[in-house]
C-alpha cells in the first residue's frame, strides 16, 4: 500500500523538527501531490522554503495556503513578514489586518502591525497595537521594547523605563534595551545607572557601537578625556565612512583632544566633522563645527604664546 497524504505530512513534520529541510520539502511535496487541497501542507512547505532562503517558493506556497483557507492567520502573518522585509509595507499591513481578523488573539500580528504603524508615524495606533500584543502575550521582550521607544518619544520617561526594564528581564542579553534604558537614565539625571547600562550593552555585544559614543560622553563629562577618546574611537570604527552620525563622534572627540593638548588630532577631527555636516546638509551643526575649529586654532595659538 502507498503512503497516505497524512503520513507524508507527518514525516515532513518530523524531518523539519530534525532540521532536515531537504527531506521535509520532499515529504510535504509528496503530501501535496496526494492531496492538493491541504492548506497546511502548502503552509508548512512555505516555511521550509523560507528557511532555505527561497522567498519566491515561500510566497507561492503561502498564497496557495490562503487561497485554500482564507482564514489562515499564520499564512497571512508569514507572508506579511516577507513583504515587510522586501519593503512592501502596504501589502504587509493588509495581510496583518487579515491575520488579526482571522485570529483576534494573534499577539505577534499586533506587534508587527504596531511596528509598521510606527514607521508610518501613526504613533497612537502603534501604541494601541503594542498594548494589545502585551495583553495577549506578556512575555515577548520586543513588544515591551517597542512600546518603550514610543513612550520615550512621547515624553513618558517612567513608562519607558519600566518597559525597557521588563524587556531586559525577559531577555537579559537585549543590547538595545540596555542602551535605550541608559538614555532614559541620563534624561532622569541618573548618570551612574546610565553608565552601568552602557557597560552592560557593550558587555552583551562589543560590536554594537552606540553605547560607546554615549559612554564616551559620560566619561568626558566626568573628566576622563582619555577614556572618552578611546570610546569615541571604538564607536567610529563601526560607522560607514560617510555616515551622518559619524560627524557627531568626530566633533565630540575633537573637544576631548583639545583638553588633552592634542592639537593635530583635535583639528583633524573637527575637519572631518565639518566635512560630514556639510555633506549631509546639517547647516546648524556645520556652523557649530566651524566655530569650534576657530576656537581650537585660537586656543592653541594662545597656548603657544
Amino acid at each position: 500500500m502507498g503512503i497516505t497524504p497524512e503520513e507524508a505530512f507527518a514525516e515532513g513534520n518530523i524531518a523539519y523538527a530534525q532540521k532536515n529541510y531537504t527531506q521535509a520539502l520532499e515529504r510535504y511535496t509528496e503530501s501535496i501531490e496526494l492531496n492538493p487541497t491541504d492548506a497546511n501542507a502548502y503552509y508548512n512547505r512555505g516555511v521550509v522554503y523560507e528557511d532555505l532562503q527561497d522567498i519566491d517558493g515561500a510566497l507561492t506556497d503561502y498564497d496557495k495556503a490562503i487561497e485554500l483557507n482564507p482564514h489562515f492567520a499564520q499564512a497571512y502573518y508569514n507572508r506579511a513578514c516577507i513583504e515587510k522585509a522586501s519593503g512592501y509595507y502596504d501589502a504587509a499591513l493588509r495581510d496583518l489586518n487579515d491575520a488579526i481578523e482571522a485570529n483576534p488573539n494573534y499577539s505577534k500580528a499586533y506587534l508587527l502591525r504596531g511596528i509598521l504603524k510606527n514607521q508610518d508615524a501613526k504613533i497612537e495606533d502603534a501604541l494601541a497595537d503594542y498594548d494589545k500584543s502585551i495583553e495577549l502575550m506578556p512575555y515577548i521582550p520586543e513588544a515591551f521594547y517597542n512600546r518603550a521607544v514610543i513612550k520615550e518619544t512621547l515624553g513618558d520617561k517612567s513608562g519607558a523605563f519600566e518597559d525597557f526594564s521588563r524587556a531586559i528581564e525577559l531577555n537579559p542579553s537585549f543590547v538595545q534595551a540596555y542602551y535605550n534604558r541608559g538614555i532614559v537614565h541620563e534624561k532622569l539625571g541618573n548618570t551612574q545607572d546610565a553608565l552601568a547600562d552602557y557597560n552592560k550593552a557593550i558587555e552583551a555585544d562589543p560590536t554594537y557601537h552606540k553605547p560607546y559614543f554615549s559612554r564616551g560622553n559620560l566619561k568626558s563629562q566626568a573628566g576622563d578625556k582619555e577614556g572618552a577618546v578611546q570610546d569615541y574611537t571604538t564607536a567610529l570604527q563601526a560607522y560607514p565612512d560617510d555616515a551622518s552620525d559619524k560627524a557627531k563622534v568626530y566633533f565630540n572627540r575633537s573637544m576631548a583632544k583639545v583638553l588633552l593638548n592634542d592639537r593635530a588630532g583635535a583639528l583633524a577631527d573637527i575637519e572631518r566633522a565639518t566635512h560630514l555636516f556639510d555633506k549631509h546638509k546639517d547647516t546648524e551643526n556645520h556652523q557649530k563645527s566651524l566655530q569650534l575649529r576657530s576656537k581650537i586654532q585660537t586656543h592653541f595659538i594662545d597656548s603657544e604664546q
